[in-house]
């Protein structure tokens, strides 16, 4: 489940931040998690599989990967619990 997670924070890290600012959450050298190319299309491809999961586990991934993150912190709470209140 940890590599889920990471994948995920790396992602939206990518997708909303520029490359270089972007933080790589892996632990393996020559790129993250494992998977070789380029970071927005994987990030792409990662972020489109979180779109096709179903509610309760959108919920269940999404606060795992923002509830450390002191830049988004209560605000991506908030949402998620709007999100709970529409969705499930």
């Amino acid at each position: 489940m940890c590599d889920v997670v990471n994948a995920v924070r790396r992602a939206i890290e990518v997708l909303t931040a520029s490359r270089a600012a972007a933080v790589d959450y892996s632990k393996q050298a020559g790129g993250w998690l494992g998977i070789d190319g380029n970071d927005d299309d994987d990030a792409a491809a990662i972020w489109a599989e979180v779109l096709m999961l179903p509610p309760e586990q959108t919920l269940a991934l999404m606060w795992k990967v923002m509830k450390d993150n002191p830049r988004l912190g209560e605000a991506v709470l908030l949402d998620l619990t709007c999100f709970a209140a529409h969705h499930l």
